[in-house]
């Protein structure tokens, strides 16, 4: 669940509730979000690095920014939400 992993409280599964496939070296992973609203591809040149703002711990998972049309996005690094021994519980799941 992604909101736990960011340090928010649980939330209830609703009917827009997915699980998003990311890939994470040569594993894949399944994660909770409350919602997808669209998928987009975005160029390398549209990619700005993550803003300074006081405390940089709280923003470990952002990999940058991306402006598109009249939007800013935030960009996530969720593999980077799972800690070694995570990722090493999901590839021993994977074995299983």
């Amino acid at each position: 669940d992604l909101r736990l992993k960011l340090g928010l409280d649980a939330g209830h599964a609703t009917r827009s509730t997915c699980i998003v496939v990311i890939e994470s070296g040569a594993r894949a992973l399944g994660v909770i979000v409350d919602s997808v609203s669209s998928v987009i591809e975005l160029a390398a040149t549209q990619i700005e690095p993550p803003p300074e703002l006081g405390d940089q711990s709280r923003l470990k998972f952002v990999l940058g920014m991306a402006k598109v049309e009249t939007h800013v996005l935030i960009l996530l690094d969720v593999a980077a939400t799972l800690s070694p021994e995570e990722l090493e519980q999901t590839h021993s799941i994977a074995a299983a």
